[in-house]
């Protein structure tokens, strides 16, 4: 299947664009298709990182293993889909635009089984479904962050 790619403007710092896409846990927040992400090892993704996630495809769980195979801080991620494994290659990137960032995402799922079948069909869904995401990672990025509350002294009746 081709490459599917956007990218969107996102008015925050390409560091916290970066520090965000290239943490797999946030995932569950921004991707509406995805069940569960976990990778290993545990905490922020880095060369070699394997990455298990499961995403719904016509309403079927679909399984797959990926590794962060070429890093960049602060500017791009990228991962392949393992052998043997279904899946989705990424490449997840944040480019400085004035005081914004360029957050360009690229798919090329790595289709097998009756899925290959479909293959047309599937290429619209991704780039819907990409199209989609990158407006659920804008909203997320770009929502003021709550500021605490001072507490209040205690007042005496």
């Amino acid at each position: 299947m081709a490459v599917i790619e956007r990218a969107i403007l996102i008015h925050a710092s390409c560091q916290d664009v970066f520090a965000y896409i290239s943490d797999f846990r946030n995932d569950e927040a921004w991707r509406k298709f995805i069940r569960a992400v976990e990778h290993d090892p545990p905490g922020l993704a880095w060369l070699g990182t394997r990455i298990r996630e499961t995403i719904l495809v016509f309403g079927v769980p679909v399984h797959g293993e990926s590794e962060v195979m070429q890093y960049e801080q602060d500017r791009w991620i990228a991962t392949h889909v393992l052998p043997r494994s279904r899946g989705v290659a990424t490449r997840r990137g944040a480019e400085p635009r004035g005081n914004s960032c360029r957050c360009t995402i690229s798919l090329e799922p790595q289709l097998r089984g009756s899925f290959r079948l479909a293959q047309s069909l599937l290429a619209v869904v991704f780039r819907r479904r990409l199209i989609t995401d990158l407006n659920r990672l804008k909203q997320v990025l770009e929502e003021p962050r709550p500021r605490p509350v001072p507490a209040r002294p205690a007042t005496r009746l």
